[in-house]
């Protein structure tokens, strides 16, 4: 009896050893700078419609607080995508069109792609990883790029 207590026990540790590996690996956010070392962000729509085509919609720039916190917020919310870590071994996202989000800050920064799969959002960064984003947060991005001044 004694020797079955234990297997189950040894057993139930394990399995929350494999749960809790699983949780941290999936359920992982995107590091980003803290918004007080951001001094601009810059985000340009790309479309690519076919396999040597690219254009843009123009580029749009913040540098107001407010902006930059919003913006970082919505990016914050994002979790690792299960399929994450075979999946961003480019560029850029493979995807038909994708808001390109250029993080400029102090000391670190860097370049984050918002896109949309099907009924998925993500957030792809280059060589790190995929991250699924809410409707809300993508949309929330993509509105402040269509309200701004476009270059």
């Amino acid at each position: 009896m004694t020797r079955k207590k234990t297997f189950l026990i040894l057993g139930i540790v394990v399995a929350a050893i494999v749960i809790a590996v699983c949780v941290f690996m999936f359920n992982t956010g995107i590091e980003l700078p803290n918004s007080e070392n951001v001094t601009r962000i810059e985000m340009e729509r790309v479309h690519t419609p076919g396999i040597a085509e690219k254009y843009s919609d123009g580029v749009a720039a913040t540098e107001h607080y407010y902006d930059i916190n919003s913006i970082l917020t919505a990016l914050s919310s994002a979790k690792k995508a299960r399929f994450s870590w075979y999946s961003a071994a480019n560029d850029v996202p493979s995807a038909e069109e994708y808001l390109a989000i250029r993080i400029n800050a102090e000391k670190e920064g860097g370049t984050f792609y918002l896109y949309r799969d099907g009924n998925g959002y993500y957030v792809y960064v280059p060589y790190i990883g995929i991250y699924g984003i809410s409707q809300r947060s993508y949309t929330g991005i993509d509105n402040m790029y269509t309200l701004m001044e476009k270059k």
